[in-house]
């Protein structure tokens, strides 16, 4: 029996969620290495960016950080770049957007006319104008250190010019720190989905050469450990139950939250030494079985749809795919599962929808049991 102080806390605390970015206070956020990394790097002053599948926890990581930050003193703005990024926008509309919420972010339209500012300026091009602002606006008026996260940067391949001077902006920023010492309160993070060759290729306007990569790995059963509290109304050994959910999920964050939740929601109470079996069970249940009628909020939809709309030939796609998944499942004696790491398009292009993930012999595995047992 479950101590009932215990299940009240449980009850009042843990909600497992499906989709969305988590908020800070969210008990069942796990923290990885990158929140560490970034963090650090962040508050020592580096450029850095962030890019991983969809769905991997990208957002929750930045509310995480922003979060710490802001709690030394860093003031935070965030721009996502995911909403003004239509293929019908013009340069001037979506670079006084981007000067637009990075003021708003930091109360500036309170003190001064943001549209009036940009429109005195009109004889200069769009990206010299947020520049300008950057320099003799939100440097003059903000003397603390800042952080900017520029969120879903996959936005830009929407744009029907090229975002070259934007990336080139940010770069300058922190080339600026050599001849102007106010450019050292200043960093960008980026997040995203896409690889940096997808956004800009000019080698002198690239800052993802001079920032700091980092990694966003799966979620490990030691990270974990703190979330299989959430689990507790509905296992005996909560732990050994959240062992069995990393089997199925490979530590994807967004199925092993949704695992977790349907264990709470819809599960029987597992008892000692029938975890593997009621886990496969409900796995195969709700999520694989008919995983179309079960795919709410949407995760392997999107990525079906991300296959059927890959700049990659379909048939050579789904044909590696199939390779991988074949060699992900080899069982010969001394023989590394996967295949080899090519940095071929069809590979990359697997690796950005999060299908396969690099193993630590620097092979292509397929990258969790669901995947594998979906036919997408």
């Amino acid at each position: 029996m479950i101590n009932p102080q215990v299940a009240s806390e449980v009850n009042s605390t843990y909600q497992y969620q499906v989709g969305g970015y988590l908020p800070v206070s969210a008990p069942t956020y796990v923290k990885r290495r990158a929140d560490e990394e970034l963090y650090q790097e962040l508050q020592d002053g580096n450029f850095c960016y962030v890019m991983s599948p969809p769905q991997t926890g990208k957002s929750s990581l930045v509310l995480q950080i922003a979060k710490r930050l802001q709690a030394e003193g860093t003031l935070i703005a965030g721009v996502n770049l995911k909403s003004i990024s239509t293929p019908n926008i013009t340069p001037q509309k979506w670079y006084v957007a981007i000067m637009h919420r990075i003021a708003n972010s930091f109360n500036l339209t309170k003190r001064f006319d943001a549209v009036k500012w940009w429109n005195d300026r009109e004889i200069l091009p769009p990206v010299q104008r947020l520049e300008l602002f950057i320099e003799k606006v939100l440097l003059k008026s903000i003397q603390q250190n800042i952080v900017i996260f520029v969120d879903e940067i996959d936005g830009t391949k929407n744009l029907n010019f090229c975002a070259r001077d934007f990336f080139a902006l940010i770069r300058n920023c922190h080339s600026q720190r050599v001849n102007k010492s106010e450019y050292a309160r200043i960093t960008f993070a980026l997040v995203g989905a896409a690889l940096p060759s997808e956004l800009i290729g000019h080698p002198t306007c690239n800052p993802f050469h001079i920032a700091i990569k980092i990694t966003l790995d799966q979620l490990n059963l030691q990270e974990s450990l703190p979330i299989a509290k959430g689990l507790a109304l509905k296992a005996f050994r909560p732990q050994k139950v959240l062992q069995e959910i990393l089997t199925w999920t490979g530590g994807q964050p967004f199925l092993t939250q949704k695992l977790c939740y349907l264990i709470l929601e819809y599960g029987s109470f597992i008892g000692r030494n029938c975890e593997a079996q009621e886990v496969e069970k409900l796995t195969k249940v709700r999520i694989i079985k008919n995983w179309e009628d079960w795919d709410k909020p949407e995760h392997l939809s999107a990525i079906r749809r991300g296959i059927s709309q890959s700049r990659c030939d379909l048939g050579q796609l789904l044909s590696l795919y199939q390779q991988i998944l074949s060699a992900s499942d080899s069982k010969k004696v001394g023989e590394t599962p996967g295949i080899a790491s090519d940095s071929s398009p069809e590979q990359i292009e697997l690796q950005q929808l999060g299908l396969v993930v690099k193993n630590s012999h620097n092979k292509l595995i397929v990258a969790n049991r669901i995947y594998e047992s979906v036919a997408i």
